[in-house]
């Protein structure tokens, strides 16, 4: 059969079937795959090699025999070249090499120039069957012929290695052409040429892979680091924090693999974190878990310890809401109300209402946002209180300019108090139908229950917010029931207030507000104790607003039957 093989290979033109065309094939991978032995010694290679080193180095060589299909293990160090002395071909392994698998023919020596540039190991050497690439006339024609036997990636690959001398390079090309996958071409190439992962990536690369498929092949064929594997990507594809993101996670690193390795390159934090969101559809709490758990950007010393002021800029740049940022935090964190509180006003300028929603979506309670809320407001009413009265003690353009200030300053410090934990929402249609009918525009108007003024029969009204110190009145007006004449009547003086807001702007209403406060109501705001009802009773604006309640009661209580 070996002979008939032989004769088959050397004569591929007698046979013109496909049947026979099939046993071309089947004889010729035969022979390429690895055969009988023929006879003794019909391989023979030098090689060189040396000792020590400087002026003690001994340069030496050696020779020996291979019958034909026989592989011996050399391990032999310090190794210079390698030389193929006769006619049969001779397949090469050693250690350390840029290529550490090849075939040399006859009187072929590798490297080329002599000698390593580096330390390298001779570990075998294998004595192959003589094949020629007539056999097969092209390379195309020896992978179509190995397929038609059935043979796998790896042989195939070899095939091409040993027949023609090609490079890893030139056999990735081949089998990226023949349609061959990623993962089969990589493993093949890994198995025949043993090279390091970097160099079978660049093959890959050179051959027409894109750089998503190449990820998926750095992890699961060449086991590359995710930090090592987003540094060639990078290096090879000039690739931004975005295209890495995605392709690391095509190539199935997990969103933690992918922070640590995004955080060790040089890009800014706010793009590592907005492209770890697109590339992994990840959520602001897989997020902050992921970079806690690699401890690179967000650590307890950046985050904990110092109020995550700079993380949370980052979270936000990214797109990330302040809620979901909060919970996160607080989630991962321990985060307190008050770092929460700071976080959401100097890094997301939150307030008021938008504030409130925000720490609570983070899971703190009514009564934790209350009393921060509370809190911060006082201190800023004192500050503003302060330079409110100050500046009514000075003249001159200077000192009305602080003035208008100081006022705005102390009134939303003030109604920031007063907000605080309250959930205002739109008066029900009833009530919003029967005030057009009577020609009061009440749209927009939105009216809650506020804690901070349960301690007084005084409500409060922030130009279109309204904020009551009983808690049903307002579940009355959210649900369209009948209420009594005189809270009719309150709520038309508290919508006296929203007409004479709606007459200039918020900031001369509150001018207003507090330029008819009597000194002593002013003090109480300096003192971050607010009087209620003393600020209420003391503005010449409640007169006005009795008024108004009192010309539209009848009208609006006959529409409402009350």
């Amino acid at each position: 059969m070996e002979d008939r093989a032989d004769h088959i290979a050397i004569e591929p033109g007698r046979l013109r079937s496909r049947g026979r065309q099939l046993a071309l094939a089947c004889a010729t991978v035969a022979i390429v795959l690895g055969s009988p032995s023929h006879a003794a010694n019909e391989c023979r290679i030098e090689y060189g090699y040396h000792t020590g080193s400087g002026f003690q180095r001994q340069d030496r060589a050696t020779s020996m025999t291979l019958s034909v299909g026989q592989t011996r293990s050399i391990n032999r160090s310090q190794l210079n070249y390698v030389k193929n002395r006769k006619n049969q071909k001779v397949q090469i392994t050693v250690r350390g090499a840029m290529n550490n698998n090849f075939a040399l023919d006859k009187d072929q020596v590798e490297p080329p120039i002599g000698f390593y540039l580096t330390p390298v190991t001779l570990a075998t050497v294998k004595c192959l069957n003589q094949t020629s690439a007539a056999a097969f006339g092209s390379p195309e024609q020896l992978i179509n012929a190995f397929r038609q036997a059935g043979k796998t990636t790896r042989e195939i690959a070899l095939g091409l290695q040993q027949t023609f001398h090609l490079s890893g390079q030139q056999v990735a090309a081949l089998l990226k052409t023949g349609g061959f996958g990623i993962l089969e071409v990589a493993d093949a190439l890994q198995s025949v040429f043993r090279s390091p992962g970097a160099h079978v990536a660049n093959w890959l690369k050179a051959a027409g892979f894109s750089a998503r498929d190449i990820a998926t092949a750095l992890k699961s064929r060449l086991h590359m680091t995710p930090t090592r594997a987003a540094e060639w990507l990078r290096g090879n594809f000039r690739a931004s924090a975005q295209q890495l993101a995605q392709w690391l996670q095509a190539g199935g690193y997990s969103l933690v693999e992918a922070a640590e390795a995004l955080a060790h390159m040089n890009f800014d934090p706010s793009q590592v974190f907005a492209a770890l969101k697109l590339g992994f559809r990840a959520s602001a709490d897989q997020l902050v878990q992921a970079f806690k758990r690699s401890a690179t950007f967000m650590s307890n010393q950046n985050c904990g310890a110092a109020g995550c002021r700079r993380p949370a800029e980052w979270l936000k740049r990214a797109g990330y809401a302040a809620g979901d940022v909060l919970k996160a935090l607080r989630t991962y964190y321990s985060l307190r109300i008050e770092t929460a509180h700071d976080v959401a006003v100097n890094v997301f300028r939150l307030s008021g209402y938008a504030l409130q929603q925000a720490l609570a979506f983070a899971g703190y309670s009514a009564q934790e946002i209350a009393a921060v809320v509370r809190g911060a407001a006082a201190g800023t009413a004192r500050a503003a209180g302060k330079a409110f009265s100050a500046s009514a003690q000075a003249t001159g353009t200077a000192a009305v300019r602080v003035a208008r200030f100081s006022a705005l300053a102390a009134y939303d410090a003030y109604f920031r108090i007063v907000a605080a934990g309250t959930a205002p929402r739109l008066l029900h249609s009833r009530y919003r139908n029967a005030f057009r009918d009577a020609g009061i525009n009440a749209n927009g108007v939105i009216v809650g229950y506020s804690g901070y003024l349960d301690h007084s029969d005084t409500a409060m009204t922030d130009c279109q917010r309204i904020y009551f110190p009983d808690r049903g009145i307002v579940q009355k007006l959210h649900a369209g029931q009948k209420i009594e004449r005189s809270q009719l009547r309150w709520l038309l003086h508290e919508l006296g207030h929203t007409e004479q807001c709606r007459r200039s702007s918020r900031e001369a209403f509150a001018n207003r507000w507090f330029g008819e406060l009597p000194p002593s109501v002013v003090q109480s705001i300096e003192r971050g104790r607010p009087d209620t009802e003393a600020i209420h009773d003391a503005m010449p604006l409640e007169r006005s607003a009795d008024a108004y309640a009192a010309r539209n009661l009848q009208r609006v209580a006959r529409s409402l039957g009350i």
